[in-house]
C-alpha cells in the first residue's frame, strides 16, 4: 500500500532525525576532544594543548616540545572532529532536514496544498538537498576522513561519528534494498515481454502447417483439388 510505505519512510526519517539531533546536540560538544599523545593529560582540549605545547616549545628544559607541538597542530588543523567539526555540523544538517520533510509535508497535507506546483517543487527540491547530504556523510563516513583515533574511540565521546556511520549504513542498506527489487521487477517485466513476443512470432510461423502428401493447408492455391475436403459447393 502506497500510504503504509509513506508512513513508514516518515518514521524512519523522524527517528533518523532525532536520533542525529541527539547526537549533534547532546554529544557534539565533546565529541573526540581528547587528545592521545602520551604524557599528556587525556581530558585536555585540543585549544589547552596548544597552549601548554607553546609554554613548552618556548622553554628550553624540555625538548621534545617539538614534536608534541607537530602533532598536535595536526589535531588543530583537523576539521572532522571537535564540536565544530564537520561531522556534527552533517547531524545537525541532517537532523533538522529528516525532521522538517515529514513535518512540512504532514503540514503542507493538513492545509490541502500537497498536489500545489509549487510545494510540490519544494519538497521534491528538500529530499534531493537530503539525499546528497547523506551522500555527503557516507563518504566521509566509509572513506576514512574522520581520524583513526577518533574512530576506535582513543580520542574521546565519539557516540556523533558512530551515529553518522550508522545513519549512513542504514540509508545504503535501504537503497541497495530497493534498488534490487527494483531490478528485480524490470528483470520480470523484460522477461515476460520477452516470453510473450517470442510466443506470437511462434504462432504466426505456426499458420501454415504441413499435411501428408506435402499441400499446405492455409492457401487455396496450394489445395489438393481430387480431395473431397477442398471442393466448393
Amino acid at each position: 500500500d502506497k500510504k503504509s510505505d509513506e508512513h513508514l519512510y516518515s518514521f524512519l526519517y523522524l527517528l533518523a532525525g532525532v536520533v542525529c539531533l541527539y547526537a549533534a546536540f547532546w554529544n557534539g560538544d565533546n565529541f573526540c576532544t581528547h587528545a592521545p599523545p602520551p604524557g599528556v593529560k587525556e581530558g585536555a582540549h585540543p585549544q589547552e594543548l596548544v597552549y601548554m605545547v607553546k609554554l613548552v616549545e618556548n622553554s628550553t628544559d624540555v625538548p621534545a616540545g617539538g614534536n608534541l607541538g607537530k602533532l598536535l597542530g595536526d589535531l588543530e588543523k583537523d576539521h572532522f572532529t571537535g564540536p565544530a567539526g564537520l561531522v556534527v555540523t552533517w547531524l545537525k544538517v541532517e537532523g533538522l532536514t529528516a525532521l522538517g520533510l515529514p513535518m512540512l509535508s504532514a503540514l503542507m497535507l493538513m492545509v490541502g496544498l500537497r498536489d500545489h506546483i509549487a510545494v510540490g517543487c519544494v519538497l521534491f527540491l528538500v529530499a534531493v538537498f537530503q539525499a546528497g547530504w547523506l551522500a555527503v556523510g557516507c563518504f566521509w563516513a566509509f572513506g576514512r576522513y574522520v581520524p583513526d583515533a577518533c574512530v576506535h574511540g582513543e580520542m574521546g565521546n565519539n557516540f556523533a561519528y558512530k551515529t553518522m556511520w550508522w545513519v549512513c549504513a542504514v540509508w545504503l542498506g535501504v537503497m541497495v534494498l530497493i534498488s534490487g527489487f527494483m531490478l528485480c521487477v524490470v528483470c520480470c517485466i523484460m522477461a515476460m515481454a520477452t516470453t510473450t513476443l517470442t510466443k506470437r512470432a511462434d504462432e504466426s510461423k505456426e499458420g501454415y502447417q504441413p499435411v501428408a502428401g506435402g499441400i499446405a493447408q492455409g492457401d487455396p492455391k496450394n489445395r489438393d483439388p481430387t480431395d473431397p475436403a477442398n471442393r466448393y459447393v
